[in-house]
């Protein structure tokens, strides 16, 4: 089963300017490796210093052994030195036909959300995020959402990713789906938030 790996980190800001090309060094190792399918970075529209690394591996075990390989990859040296905090690190065994995000328009805007559910309120949950989804689907902008799901230390750990036109547009989808009664049942079921940001592509090269 195809794996989705999800790295969210901090780079150090004096390792920004190197960040590019230490990327693209590892990126190409990577990509040599065993089981892997594609990567792209996104950065945050907030904190030029917040990136995500969203990977796609052929298996679960490949992409853990990626993962510990990386540690002492020489061509990974310089990229793992920037960083200055893995704020999340986490394989999702991907369900359905899920969207690699790997052609995007630019302007387009990526909303990560990633939350722990109360387990007591697993069913509830389960029954709301399609309600939830289908009033974001109906938004101005919308292009396509990826959703995961995988087992948690304090419960099951969900993952949403939606593809806006615009930044706006994800700020006024947000405004208008908070409004709703399905987001206020949908948010009364998660026991924490574990990572929110919104971000865009970030390029293979400068340019």
């Amino acid at each position: 089963m195809t794996v989705l790996e999800l790295v969210a980190y901090t780079i150090k800001s004096e390792a920004l300017g190197e960040f590019r090309a230490h990327r693209e060094k590892m990126r190409r190792a990577l990509s040599q490796w065993d089981g892997f399918l594609s990567g792209i970075t996104f950065q945050s529209l907030d904190n030029a210093n917040a990136f995500v690394d969203y990977y796609l591996w052929n298996s679960m075990e490949q992409a853990r052994k990626a993962a510990e390989r990386i540690e002492s990859a020489p061509e990974a040296r310089g990229f793992l030195d920037c960083i200055s905090e893995v704020v999340v690190f986490k394989h999702f065994e991907i369900e359905g036909d899920q969207p690699s995000f790997t052609k995007t328009d630019e302007g387009d805007v990526f909303e990560f959300g990633m939350s722990v559910v109360d387990p007591d309120k697993w069913e509830t949950y389960r029954s709301i995020r399609p309600e939830v989804l289908a009033l974001a689907s109906r938004e101005k902008g919308f292009k396509e959402v990826a959703s995961f799901e995988a087992e948690g230390d304090e419960g099951p750990l969900c993952l949403d990713v939606l593809r806006w036109q615009s930044a706006d547009a994800a700020n006024e989808a947000m405004e208008n789906i908070n409004k709703t009664e399905q987001c206020g049942v949908f948010m009364s079921t998660f026991k924490n938030t574990v990572y929110f940001d919104h971000m865009r592509l970030f390029p293979e090269k400068d340019g």
